[in-house]
């Protein structure tokens, strides 16, 4: 027998370098053109983020001016309810004070009738 002792359990294949199993230059080519596109990605991928930022900045710009727009108009709309409100109460008045000036006006025609229809009396001139 031999002075060398045998290893037990299965023996290793020796694996070969990395070099011949990425299959020489093209190997080369793929792994610097996956890292191109891994770049590429990495730029796109910041550009499209960037926009995204860009658009809801002016997304909420133009939100705070719908909003402020929105409380100039409820102003506005409460000054016109306001108006319409006192408008209303002045053509209330003023239909009361036609109602008033009518029923003086059917007192005086009366009056007036009555003074006509005694004997002896003239008839009093309108100039109106």
């Amino acid at each position: 027998m031999t002075s060398e002792k045998l290893p037990y359990g299965h023996l290793m294949p020796e694996r070969s370098t990395r070099r011949e199993r990425t299959g020489g230059p093209l190997g080369s080519l793929v792994g610097v053109l996956g890292a191109a596109a891994v770049f590429v990605s990495a730029v796109v991928l910041a550009v499209i983020v960037q926009n995204i930022g860009h658009e809801m900045g002016n997304l909420r710009a133009k939100v705070e001016r719908d909003h402020d727009e929105m409380a100039k108009l409820q102003v506005q709309a409460q000054r016109d309810h306001d108006d319409m409100a006192k408008l209303q109460a002045q053509a209330q008045k003023d239909h009361d004070d036609m109602a008033k000036l009518q029923e003086k006006a059917e007192k005086s025609d009366a009056e007036i009738i009555k003074l006509q229809a005694r004997p002896g009396t003239e008839r009093p001139r309108r100039d109106w």
